[in-house]
């Protein structure tokens, strides 16, 4: 090779060597391979709107009954396990029944109570909760109008045809759906369950003033003492950095009157002076996309149960409502822990705003929850009904955990709820 070939050969190498360093040099300036060299952090995938095939049930009823017979019921309330159990169970019947109902007819409130005492099934989700995610979340599609909630539904034999269907949306109106689902299978799962002296508050002359369809077990399981902290806030703003693609860095970022907030690639992530964390997107970018509101409730849970995940504990989030107006939609959820719905001081636990189907913010308050060793037994529920009722005719108890913040350790109490439709 002549000495001319040679220097062409040295050049093209060196050229070759400065583009290879200037290339790292420009994805370290970047941030292109933070996730890669941090040590001991694995970059968090963010949930895919598109890739969402399967929907997990993001809600628990608040009570179930199977109902044998009138004086013959099986009831389960506070406790997850179960209640798991029952859903497992019934789910491929539920579906069916969702998924073949026909139009829904109104029927007078005089059906629904006679219903309610037939061999049938009662489920009480404690918030009105839209039919075609209830269908999704049993693994499968219906097709009712898209402004068809229930808070309450009860499932029955037919007893010429196919299973019914009754629900009650958030007004108070009844509504009865026939159905193609197979009586038989229904009944089967029923005759599964042994009674436990469950009844409801209308077979008691003396709890009139209470709501009439509040499930009565004659005995509560023990109730957890409960400790919470906000010990896991670092953790979680830093899991909401790597899904939202944001670096925390004081050159990344820029005061604000209540918090901190920094930058990212298509947003802002805020950290409020209480440690509640909230991310916006910028007006041309979004978080995911989603169809309806199944997808749009199955995003906003992957995505903040990503981050409360980090916060370690027992806590977890459940749905608790849609509020649509225009072209927002506000997806919210609260904290659960054994079995027990949490009520925050500062409100809703966390909540995912979309617009035109794209999902804008996120907002969190980040609890850690740790069950005690300690348990209680909670005033019967004759009882905390009986007061209920006299203290706001109408209404029906129920048991939370009152969380003021900060540090702090708390055990269920009787609360009082405005008669669940």
């Amino acid at each position: 090779m002549s000495a001319g070939k040679r220097w062409i050969e040295r050049i093209k190498t060196a050229l070759i060597l400065l583009l290879a360093a200037l290339a790292l040099f420009l994805g370290w300036k970047t941030q292109l391979f933070d996730g890669l060299f941090k040590t001991g952090e694995v970059p968090a995938d963010a949930p895919d709107a598109a890739a969402v095939t399967s929907y997990q049930a993001a809600l628990l009823p608040v009570c179930a009954a199977a109902v044998i017979a009138p004086e013959l019921i099986h009831g389960v309330q506070y406790a997850d396990g179960e209640m798991g159990s029952l859903l497992q169970d019934l789910r491929p019947i539920l579906g069916e029944i969702l998924g073949t109902a026909a139009r829904p007819e109104p029927v007078e409130e005089q059906v629904w109570q006679a219903a309610l005492l037939e061999p049938g099934l009662f489920l009480d989700y404690g918030c009105p909760v839209s039919l075609n995610v209830l269908a999704r979340w049993m693994g499968t599609t219906a097709d009712f109008a898209e402004n068809v909630r229930a808070c309450r539904l009860l499932l029955v034999p037919g007893k010429d045809t196919g299973a019914v269907l009754y629900f009650r949306d958030p007004e108070g109106m009844t509504f009865r759906c026939e159905t193609m689902a197979l009586s038989t299978a229904l009944e089967e799962g029923i005759a599964a369950y042994l009674p436990n002296g469950a009844e409801f508050a209308m077979q008691y002359s003396s709890l009139s003033a209470c709501d009439p369809y509040a499930l009565i077990l004659p005995r509560l399981p023990a109730m957890p003492v409960v400790s919470a902290s906000d010990s896991g806030q670092e953790a979680a703003l830093e899991a909401a950095a790597r899904l939202m693609q944001v670096k925390l860095s004081t050159a990344n970022s820029y005061p604000e009157r209540s918090g901190t907030a920094y930058l990212g690639e298509n947003g802002i992530l805020h950290r409020e002076a209480d440690g509640s964390i909230r991310y916006t997107a910028e007006q041309d970018s979004a978080l995911g996309e989603a169809a309806d509101e199944a997808d749009q409730i199955e995003l906003s849970r992957r995505y903040l149960s990503g981050i409360v995940s980090a916060c370690g504990g027992a806590g977890e989030l459940r749905y608790s409502g849609t509020q649509q107006t225009d072209d927002v939609t506000v997806v919210s959820f609260s904290y659960w822990v054994g079995g027990l719905r949490v009520e925050l001081s500062s409100g809703s636990a966390a909540r995912a705003q979309f617009r035109d189907g794209r999902l804008r913010e996120l907002f969190l308050i980040p609890r850690t929850y740790t069950l005690e060793s300690g348990e209680i037994e909670p005033l019967p529920a004759l009882q905390a009904a009986a007061a209920a009722g006299s203290r706001q005719p109408g209404s029906f108890p129920e048991l939370v955990l009152p969380d003021p913040g900060g540090e702090s350790s708390f055990q269920a109490v009787w609360t009082v709820r405005e008669r669940g439709r």
